[in-house]
């Protein structure tokens, strides 16, 4: 503390020393204003800003008993005497402490005493407060305190009026209350002092400058100042004319400073801040051995072929010993995962948790639904003492969870609810931990249709189930994670993994169609019910009140344009190319040299096919019949209110469009889309 302490004393008296040579009689007061205040802080700072080194780790010895053949529990034990001079010095620095806040406090109230204990007159943003008191104009703030008498017979000069005005409007009093609570803290310093001096004669300098720039001469505004000058009354708060710096004031009032000489001044300011930067800034040294440890925690982690998960009572997480927080937790599963050889993902990874007394159990329970979403499932759960880590009720979270599902299937028609396996599960969970308080308040637990039955595999019987599938790596990439996803369906459809066991699922009969939409479904409702009904038309049919799965194959694949010809060749059917008959040989090279070419075939009403290949896209009708025509784009324009689609001519260039719901898109060649110009829309 001592040496942060006398880092910032030299910054300080640095910057206060560079102010006085270079800054203080110059004309640019509001810089000065913001230099000073600036400073002050930056000195605080400096000492705090650290510059970090990585340095070779050094060959020296560390353990002293290994060089002098001792142990600890062979040196002698001295009791060291008790060293009073820090309470001491600590005791100085609270009472003065606790003197400067008293006196701080007095000063305000003893302002505000003021303020109210005598007339006021408020004009415009100022209020004038009329004193008995024989004193000489001073301002806090917007309160411009005069002279009762001196102000009703109007002796107090318009100069003075717009100097005290002056610093109510630019706050000055801000700054002083600012430095008046450094002085608070730091009330032993004499850098403070010297610099809240330096502050408010600015403030002067500032207030005199308003009054000159009003066009008011120098000379007889010098007078006024003289005339109301006293060194007798010393304010600490307010702002009031002194005589001390009087003859400083004089002085700055004449200098003109150019703007290129206080340019070139302030410049300085930059190799001064590099300078005490550097050298009382805070160096920091690392042995790189410190990246070498955080390698080695990492391949501790990779090498391992089970996982050691520690638990602490204060919330933190553990990995085989490489601290982690519960939102990483995924991420480091992940990285231990991709790790694992082949066989080592077909098989479970064990993982032992290991607890500390009083473990909240809402964050135990989040652990573990990260571990089982991650394809973890064999739990060694050790805790010290098991009887504490009981749950005794649901945390509000996971009310809110249950809550949101439970009123969600109960606004279902009973009967014909339908519901995710995984809802069921969640739900159950969570109403096993609720009291029977928070089971009155709750929503009441939703009546689902019992599901199909599940073929266990008994005690001694070998089973033919092979074990799940592993994560998804964090790495794969779109093709594996899709991949994967397929493998995570097929094996989900057979099989069914509950509290770590894995059985076979039996063929059970569809279920029944999902209800119908409520009259009074909200649109959210509303888009649910439609997706689930969607979702189910896709997997059954609903035919004579019977359910079956859905048998409609899908639609075969449309044959390549390529293919297409060679069928046509083979038919003896006519070609042409951008209207120009071409043999079927032709044909053929052309497609296979470009791939997007459109294509299209004409049948009816002739005795051969004729096969039309063009650079265009193929556009038919609403009676399968293809479109030739090209309009132009006041054609298009001229209809907008019929749906349709054609080419329309844009610059010399064919594209394509269509008219849908009053609105007109414009497509390329490629399918891009265009505006009527021509040009790609992002």
């Amino acid at each position: 503390m001592e040496i942060v302490l006398l880092k910032s004393s030299i910054c300080l008296l640095a910057f206060i020393a560079f102010y006085k040579v270079f800054l203080e009689r110059t004309s640019n007061h509001q810089f000065k204003r913001i230099y000073l205040l600036g400073v002050v802080l930056v000195s605080i700072t400096i000492p705090f800003i650290t510059f970090v080194e990585y340095i070779e780790p050094q060959n020296a010895l560390t353990n002293i008993s290994e060089v002098t053949g001792f142990s600890e529990s062979q040196n002698p034990i001295l009791k060291e005497p008790t060293n009073y001079l820090p309470i001491v010095l600590w005791s100085i620095y609270g009472l003065g402490v606790l003197l400067f806040l008293i006196r701080f406090v007095y000063n305000l109230s003893q302002i505000a005493l003021k303020i109210r204990r005598n007339p006021k007159q408020k004009t415009n943003n100022f209020t004038r407060v009329l004193l008995k008191d024989l004193i000489i104009p001073h301002t806090f703030f917007s309160y411009i305190f005069f002279n009762k008498t001196k102000f009703e017979n109007n002796e107090i000069p318009k100069e003075v009026l717009l100097h005290e005005q002056t610093h109510a409007k630019q706050k000055h009093s801000l700054d002083i209350l600012f430095i008046e609570v450094l002085q608070i803290l730091f009330w032993f310093h004499p850098l403070v002092y010297l610099i809240k001096k330096d502050i408010k004669l600015n403030h002067e300098f500032l207030a005199d400058q308003a009054v000159i720039n009003k066009g008011i001469e120098s000379t007889n505004y010098q007078k006024i100042l003289l005339s109301f000058s006293s060194n007798q009354q010393t304010l600490t708060l307010e702002h009031a004319i002194n005589y001390s710096s009087i003859k400083k004031r004089f002085t700055v009032m004449k200098t003109q400073t150019s703007k290129q000489t206080f340019w070139l001044r302030s410049l300085l300011l930059l190799p001064l801040l590099a300078i005490l930067i550097f050298s009382f800034s805070t160096k920091k040294q690392i042995e790189k051995e410190a990246e070498t440890k955080s390698q080695i925690s990492n391949e501790a982690i990779n090498n391992s072929e089970n996982l050691e998960i520690r638990i602490t009572k204060d919330l933190k997480i553990s990995v085989n010993d490489r601290v982690t927080s519960i939102e990483n937790l995924q991420n480091m599963l992940n990285e231990f995962h991709n790790h694992l050889t082949f066989n080592e993902k077909q098989n479970l990874v064990l993982v032992e948790i290991k607890l500390e007394d009083n473990i909240e159990m809402g964050f135990f329970t989040d652990v573990k639904e990260q571990l089982r979403a991650s394809g973890y499932l064999k739990l060694n759960i050790t805790p010290r003492h098991p009887t504490t880590q009981k749950q005794d009720k649901a945390t509000p979270k996971q009310l809110a969870e249950y809550n949101k599902l439970a009123k969600k299937y109960n606004n279902q028609p009973e009967g014909k609810r339908f519901i995710e396996r995984k809802d069921v599960e969640k739900l159950e969970y969570i109403y096993s931990l609720m009291t029977e308080k928070q089971k009155t308040e709750a929503e009441p637990f939703p009546n689902f249709p019992s599901p199909p039955p599940v073929r266990k595999v008994k005690k001694g019987e070998v089973s033919n189930i092979p074990p799940p599938p592993p994560p998804i790596p964090g790495d794969a990439t779109e093709e594996e994670r899709a991949e994967y996803e397929k493998i995570y369906e097929e094996y989900n459809r057979k099989y069914e993994i509950k509290n770590g066991h894995v059985s076979e699922r039996m063929v059970s009969p569809p279920p029944p169609p999902p209800p119908p939409i409520p009259g009074n479904a909200t649109e959210e409702e509303r888009a649910e019910y439609e997706r689930i009904h969607e979702e189910y038309n896709q997997k059954y049919e609903v035919k004579n009140g019977h359910v079956s799965e859905s048998m409609i194959p899908p639609p075969p694949p449309p044959k390549s344009p390529l293919d297409h010809a060679i069928e046509m060749a083979k038919k003896d059917a006519n070609f042409y190319f951008e209207g120009k008959k071409i043999t079927s040989d032709e044909a053929i090279a052309i497609l296979k040299k470009d791939t997007d070419l459109s294509i299209s075939t004409q049948t009816k009403g002739l005795q051969k096919p004729m096969v039309n290949i063009t650079t265009q896209p193929v556009i038919t009708d609403a009676n399968g019949k293809v479109i030739t025509k090209i309009e132009t784009l006041q054609d298009v324009k001229s209809n907008p209110k019929k749906d349709r689609n054609g080419y329309v001519d844009i610059h010399g260039t064919t594209y394509f469009y269509t008219v849908k719901n009053e609105k007109t898109t414009y497509f390329n060649r490629y399918g891009k889309k265009v505006n009527e110009k021509g040009e790609l829309i992002n």
